[in-house]
């Protein structure tokens, strides 16, 4: 079987309200959904505490303009959330991101620590995206201006991790958006369970 390729000029499109049709067709062709989007989330769309906790810690930030400054986000002084947490940065003029902070909790459902590591790296062989997918998530967040909300299920050997994500932008003192806060927080889903 061909894997297909998902183009980024394609990813790049997320910036709209829909995952762009050729990103559907892949997901299809392994029949699986693709990731589901919501821009600029309510507090009710956020029905995971893991994520509630962050945007709730996001949402009382003072603000710079429409957004908190990224001055206001340490990930030593994030509590309870830091677990649940990474921060992303662009590298490369915004055509990669960096996870500058990666929680142990999203280290341990995933298996590893990404912390110093491109987001381009990851997944780099996933026929779904991998980290492609995740950069093009990242850069329409960016330039909405926008959270994002998105939630992605990956099939397991006995049943499926649901992934949601958080991606809360936050701004440079010149006001472009200069990194995210992102609340990640995995769900299993036993298929084999009575």
């Amino acid at each position: 079987m061909v894997i297909p390729v998902i183009s980024m000029r394609t990813l790049q499109s997320v910036i709209e309200d829909a995952i762009p049709e050729e990103v559907v067709r892949v997901f299809a062709a392994f029949d699986r959904e693709p990731p589901l989007l919501r821009w600029a989330p309510s507090s009710a769309d956020i029905r995971d505490r893991r994520l509630a906790a962050v945007n709730e810690r996001w949402q009382a930030m003072p603000r710079t303009q429409d957004l908190p400054p990224a001055a206001a986000v340490d990930a030593n002084a994030l509590g309870a959330c830091a677990a649940d947490t990474m921060i992303v940065e662009p590298v490369q003029g915004g055509e990669d991101f960096v996870y500058r902070h990666y929680g142990t909790a999203i280290a341990a459902a995933s298996g590893a620590d990404l912390t110093g590591r491109l987001v381009s790296g990851v997944g780099r062989r996933a026929p779904l995206g991998g980290g492609r997918l995740v950069l093009a998530f990242y850069r329409a967040a960016a330039a909405r201006r926008q959270p994002l909300l998105t939630f992605q299920m990956l099939p397991q050997q006995h049943g499926m991790v649901v992934w949601g994500r958080l991606i809360l932008p936050l701004l440079s003192p010149d006001g472009f958006v200069s990194s995210h806060l992102v609340g990640n927080a995995a769900t299993w889903i036993d298929c084999c369970a009575a």
